[in-house]
């Protein structure tokens, strides 16, 4: 089975509405390939390179890049804590700011905070879907909340809501404006986008007609948050806020992972502060890296394995958001990248868990194949 056929069932299987797969790889060479599957939207426009994607949590790494040079130029440092620049979140005061990065802060995640046994952050979207939250909205709902004081390993999307309120408060500017001048315009990328609220309102016209609808499936949950194949591109994305906000091509994706790690965005210094992983099984720094007797990991914004089959690490992240699937690896020896983009929210399904467990080690052992034929 090849690469396209693959994807192509896989994407027919987990979404009979209009399903959409955008899938960009690169070997050790200049040169990337983009294979795109299916309809923007019911209107029938085909997928293309250009086709824009909500990327989820991928946009946690671009956050850490930004924190990253702002601790290189003494803006701040990731060694000092919460409390040093917020007074307001008292409970959090002595976690620092690379405990927030790396998952390990212990603060509890404001997707917890139920009512009627599904997230009140996604009530409220059920209720008004053009609903702007603000930090403090997502930061007020878990701020009186007990700390998790074993500084294990527990992934959280408030460490990076709080994270943004830090950074717009020492820099004095939005967010989106930082990610805009430190890494989109440095990379001139054309087709990504930080959306702090509702994407028709943020980008072009001429842009938005790029924008793949997503669509919201769970097909093994039975407490269905929105009804099944509901379209939800238009529905606010402020409840990404910092960590799950940018909006962009799986070509535009695949390119900044590659200059992240060739060095085009920070030194090595601070490449290295970035791809110090802690262990996920006990929260202590690995400073060697993973190996086989520690073989996962989660460094500042992004995960790592260490895959003893094939010998190296690999350097990934998933993005799961209202309508949209999403994934980055690089393979640290071979120099194989990839991302694949789809249009549902499954994430958490065992279609993609298998789908995670499956794909990447098909890619690249396609692509090596092919260095080697």
């Amino acid at each position: 089975m090849n690469i396209q056929k693959y994807l192509i069932d896989y994407a027919e299987k987990v979404n009979p509405y209009n399903p959409a797969v955008s899938l960009t790889y690169q070997n050790n060479s200049e040169h990337s390939k983009t294979f795109n599957f299916g309809s923007m939207n019911e209107s029938g426009s085909k997928v293309h390179d250009n086709s824009l994607f909500q990327i989820g949590s991928l946009s946690k790494s671009y956050l850490a890049v930004v924190v990253l040079q702002l601790d290189a130029e003494g803006v701040l440092n990731i060694e000092e804590t919460v409390g040093t620049y917020l007074a307001e979140f008292p409970f959090w005061k002595d976690i620092t700011l690379k405990k927030l990065l790396n998952m390990t802060s212990g603060i509890r995640s404001f997707l917890d905070i139920h009512e009627r046994d599904i997230p009140l952050v996604f009530k409220i979207i059920k209720d008004n879907p053009l609903h702007r939250f603000t930090y403090d909205d997502l930061l007020n709902l878990v701020k009186n909340e007990p700390v998790n004081i074993e500084n294990k390993f527990h992934y959280c999307s408030t460490n990076y809501v709080l994270l943004g309120k830090i950074i717009e408060k020492v820099t004095k500017k939005s967010l989106k404006c930082l990610v805009y001048e430190r890494i989109i315009r440095p990379l001139n990328l054309k087709n990504t986008f930080y959306i702090e609220h509702i994407a028709r309102k943020e980008i072009s016209h001429n842009k938005l007609l790029h924008l793949v609808e997503g669509y919201y499936i769970f097909p093994e949950i039975k407490n269905l948050i929105f009804q099944e194949g509901t379209k939800v591109s238009n529905y606010t994305q402020s409840a990404s806020i910092a960590g799950g906000s940018i909006i962009s091509t799986s070509q535009e994706v695949n390119f900044y992972l590659r200059a992240l790690f060739s060095g085009k965005l920070i030194s090595a210094s601070q490449l290295y502060k970035f791809l110090t992983p802690i262990d996920v099984k006990t929260g202590k720094e690995l400073s060697n890296g993973v190996n086989i007797a520690h073989p996962n990991g989660y460094a500042l914004g992004i995960e790592i394995c260490y895959d003893s089959r094939l010998d190296e690490n690999i350097y990934f992240h998933s993005g799961g958001v209202l309508g949209y699937t999403s994934y980055m690896y690089y393979f640290s020896k071979s120099k194989i990248s990839f991302t694949t983009f789809f249009n549902i929210c499954g994430l958490s399904t065992s279609l993609f868990a298998n789908f995670e467990q499956e794909f990447p080690k098909y890619v690249v052992t396609a692509l090596k194949n092919a260095l080697n034929s």
